[in-house]
């Protein structure tokens, strides 16, 4: 059994496969899922960070595997929706039979639509990370 246990984190650990991580990634984890660690989704975007790869962590507290619950499943597809616009909408264009105007027209568009802040974006991504350590930490201390 215990053999079993440490080839199933082997193949699933996010640090299996970091290596290979080079396409865009956005990761979502309800703080309540008990099929995905939180820890190994914020290893996967740590990773991320470390190649320089492009990434979004999303934490959702109140939800598990689904995020479901009203508030937090409206920010959720916001959020996909923003990223696929971000990753795909830029190669769907340039395949395009548009001309170069109106895709310039179209991006000014959707940036004054959805403009983002990334390094904001990055920011709260990496507090979020540092706020779940401190109340682990906490959490920890508490019970020891």
């Amino acid at each position: 059994m215990r053999i079993a246990a440490i080839l199933f984190a082997l193949f699933l650990s996010p640090s299996s496969y970091a290596d290979n991580f080079s396409t865009p990634m956005m990761l979502t984890i309800g703080e309540k899922d008990y099929r995905v660690p939180v820890n190994q989704t914020i290893a996967a975007w740590t990773y991320l960070q470390r190649k320089q790869v492009p990434g979004r962590l999303l934490v959702f507290h109140d939800a598990d595997h689904w995020i479901m619950k009203g508030a937090e499943a409206t920010h959720y597809w916001e959020e996909v929706h923003a990223w696929l616009r971000k990753y795909l909408l830029d190669q769907a264009l340039r395949h395009s039979d548009l001309p170069a105007e109106a895709i310039e027209e179209y991006r000014d568009d959707d940036q004054r639509q959805h403009g983002r802040d990334e390094n904001a974006e990055d920011q709260r991504d990496r507090e979020a990370v540092e706020d779940r350590v401190v109340k682990d930490e906490e959490r920890a201390h508490h019970r020891g």
